[in-house]
């Protein structure tokens, strides 16, 4: 089956068994500039709202693919993110804005900076709260006029692209999640190596695989969106179902864990895009992310 290679957001390898998802801390450009930690939305829930949709496929079908591709995020039991899905809206993507959106461009894609071949493109805001750094807005633009979309149907290829599929993607980083890996270093992201199981985080476009989450996208989500640990038990009461097996899935991953530090630089085709283009910020320098190469992109603002 073939595979487009994705461009996209930022980046880490599967090489380390431990821990292949990669998130906004990992970056080498955001540590160099004190940006460290777990950085995610809160609070919660992440709204988003859709301000153009595709013309290629109906409205309602998109808004429900769109929401089933946000919502599979929400699902593993490990997790407590919430999001909110707020359907259409008439505010088309403003960086800056406080808005999180998404709209497929339909013309004028290459206006915006982005390649041609690039199928998706996320941008985050990290915001500064205190002496942590947040998720402050998201907005995704979808490269509707150099391909085709589909609701059922997209192929590994990209033609057409599977709405759920490539948003489902789109929305981990939209989350805070980078690329696993890259073909090639970059920002201190580990080379892609064979994949036993694609991550839906991997720089590849699988088509409608791409709609289900691996064990290592769970963990990742997991990681940034951490399930409260369960309330103590009375020692001096039995609880009700003491017999029962215990979820492994409401046992939140080792924050600890180490991620493989190599490199990889984005490739020339690419399905979703991460460039960083950050706007100033009163405790630190305007400072590259990711690179002009890159499609997903990272904004930082600092907000006390």
């Amino acid at each position: 089956m073939s595979r487009l290679a994705l461009s996209a957001l930022l980046v880490l390898s599967l090489a380390s068994p431990a821990r292949a998802y990669r998130t906004s801390e990992d970056s080498l450009a955001n540590q160099r500039a004190g940006i460290t930690g777990r950085i995610a939305y809160e609070p919660l829930p992440v709204p988003y709202a859709i301000a153009r949709p595709s013309s290629e496929v109906p409205e309602d079908a998109l808004l429900a693919a769109t929401r089933a591709a946000f919502e599979t995020w929400v699902e593993p039991a490990c997790s407590a993110l919430r999001v909110e899905h707020r359907g259409r809206t008439t505010t088309p993507v403003r960086y800056g804005d406080g808005q999180n959106v998404l709209e497929w461009v339909e013309s004028g894609w290459s206006a915006r900076g982005f390649g041609s071949f690039t199928i998706g493109v996320t941008t985050n805001q990290l915001a500064g709260v205190g002496d942590r750094w947040t998720i402050s807005e998201s907005d995704m633009e979808l490269n509707g006029e150099g391909y085709r979309w589909v609701i059922d149907g997209g192929e590994p290829d990209a033609d057409p692209v599977d709405v759920q599929g490539l948003v489902v993607h789109e929305a981990g980083h939209f989350l805070g999640l980078l690329h696993t890996c890259e073909r090639s270093a970059f920002d201190g992201a580990p080379a892609c190596a064979p994949f036993d199981e694609t991550p839906t985080m991997a720089p590849v476009y699988t088509g409608e695989e791409q709609r289900t989450l691996t064990a290592d996208d769970i963990a990742g989500i997991c990681y940034l969106y951490p399930a409260p640990p369960p309330p103590p038990i009375d020692a001096g009461v039995a609880p009700p179902d003491a017999g029962a097996p215990s979820d492994a899935g409401s046992v939140a991953p080792d924050a600890g864990s180490v991620a493989s530090d190599a490199g990889a630089a984005p490739e020339d085709r690419g399905g979703c895009a991460c460039r960083a283009v950050p706007s100033p910020a009163p405790r630190l320098p305007a400072l590259l992310l990711l690179g002009l190469a890159l499609v997903a992109r990272s904004r930082r603002t600092n907000r006390g």
